[in-house]
């Protein structure tokens, strides 16, 4: 969910930077063809961009990093001694402060947004249904590959894919060509396309006020390749205007399809009497690169160096009396009563790696990490349960071998505790697959 969420936020965040970048400086330019190729690729961007690995410099060598032996503290003597692995605790054999479940506002948030997403899905469909309704009432013949439409019932002239749909009310058989020629314009260029790319874009981007006035944009743009379609037969310029003022009190549903009248009516006009642009002017277009170039370094996954982690030797750090065996998560003896706070971290033994927990901030992350020490001990059977997680032994290393690395946000800066064998806390709080012992990481 977590994931959900920070993909859907990087998706937000190209599609404002890219469609800003159009509307600001290029929708007045006359390259139509251009701009409906912008257009559409910046919703490809938007959601390929935040899953693709960042343009950034990746380190080929691997990163040294100075790992130190753990500390065991003796309470008697007070003196140190090394061991196999690293374990803070701020608190040992006791169970959280409370059983209470803090609030996933995240999941909440999340969840309001997807059901969103579904209602407006909906609400989309229904529209599409419309029109499948509004062709099959109507009086349909096929002519040159478009399919006319006559509908029972008066509304403004569309298109969708190749049915057109011409409610021929007026005598002027010149205004009726024009239209026909425009949604043949429409059909032809598979302008339903975009129309269809637009209305799903606002569905699932609905909370950014951008995305409406994008999809206004994508069906403005139509019509302007339309109208210059229209006018290359040799269209009258002032009549086909006078059409689209006549046509301007029709009425039109609110359907995702490409209509002849629009309400930008005086853009439309404005768009038509401009003159053809200078080639030089496309040079800006080259500005899209660099832009995604940086968003890649913004939205990008980051290609981390590899580590090889180097332990620190500690000299003259003999115990002054033995204080028990080595202690790992995988290989956790069952005494565990000496164990006192060192430091927010935790190292775990398994054969050739070990589990390396760092919960030094309020991000805890688990990763495997090379073996410093070849000592054997009794294999841990319990389980860890980090957050809301809980994982076997066996669970958590697969999920650590599968995705390298895993991270959890807490709401607070962490705790890390054991419950040993059979504690009555632990079997209460997290049930029969508690009685082999427990390692916990939580919020205080």
């Amino acid at each position: 969910m977590e994931n959900l969420a920070v993909y859907f936020f990087k998706v937000n965040i190209v599609f404002s930077v890219v469609f800003l970048f159009y509307y600001l400086g290029l929708r007045r330019h006359k390259f139509l063809k251009t701009n409906r190729l912008l257009l559409m690729l910046s919703i490809v961007v938007s959601f390929l961009l935040p899953l693709s690995p960042a343009l950034a410099t990746i380190d080929f060598l691997p990163k040294v990093v100075e790992h130190q032996k753990p500390i065991f503290a003796d309470k008697a003597s007070k003196s140190v001694m090394p061991i196999d692995g690293t374990v803070d605790f701020e608190q040992v054999n006791s169970a959280p402060k409370s059983n209470s479940t803090p609030i996933n506002y995240l999941f909440i948030g999340t969840s309001l947004y997807s059901l969103v997403i579904l209602v407006l899905l909906l609400n989309f469909m229904l529209r599409l249904w419309k029109i499948g309704k509004l062709i099959a009432n109507s009086t349909r013949r096929k002519v040159d590959g478009f399919i006319y439409c006559e509908p029972k019932s008066t509304s403004a002239p569309f298109s969708f894919f190749n049915f057109i749909m011409l409610p021929i009310q007026n005598d002027d058989q010149e205004c009726n060509r024009e239209i026909r020629i425009h949604e043949q314009a429409h059909a032809q260029q598979l302008h339903t396309i975009d129309v269809l790319a637009s209305e799903l874009l606002t569905a699932l981007l609905w909370i950014n006020p951008l995305v409406y006035i994008f999809n206004r944009q994508v069906k403005l743009n139509l019509e302007f390749l339309a109208d210059q379609a229209t006018l290359a037969t040799g269209v009258d310029v002032k009549g086909y205007q006078l059409s689209l003022l006549l046509y301007s009190q029709k009425p039109m549903a609110n359907l995702p399809a490409n209509a002849f009248f629009s309400s930008k009516i005086k853009e439309r006009v404005i768009m038509m009497n401009k003159e053809k642009p200078k080639a030089i002017q496309l040079l800006s277009y080259l500005l899209f690169l660099p832009i995604l170039a940086l968003l890649s370094l913004l939205v990008g996954f980051k290609s981390e160096p590899r580590k090889v982690y180097k332990p620190i030797e500690i000299a003259n750090a003999q115990p002054k009396q033995n204080i028990g065996p080595s202690l790992s998560l995988e290989k956790l003896p069952s005494e565990l009563t000496q164990i006192k706070k060192v430091d927010k971290r935790l190292v775990a033994k398994k054969a050739d790696s070990s589990i390396y927990i760092d919960a030094r901030t309020d991000t805890v992350k688990i990763n495997l990490v090379p073996n410093q020490s070849n000592s054997k001990s009794k294999s841990f059977e319990g389980i860890y349960a980090i957050e809301n997680e809980i994982f076997s032994p066996k669970e958590l290393r697969k999920a650590l071998q599968h995705k390298k690395q895993l991270t959890f946000i807490l709401a607070k800066r962490p705790i890390i505790g054991v419950h040993s064998n059979n504690d009555s806390t632990a079997i209460k709080t997290w049930g029969k697959r508690a009685s082999k012992g427990v390692i916990f990481v939580k919020s205080k």
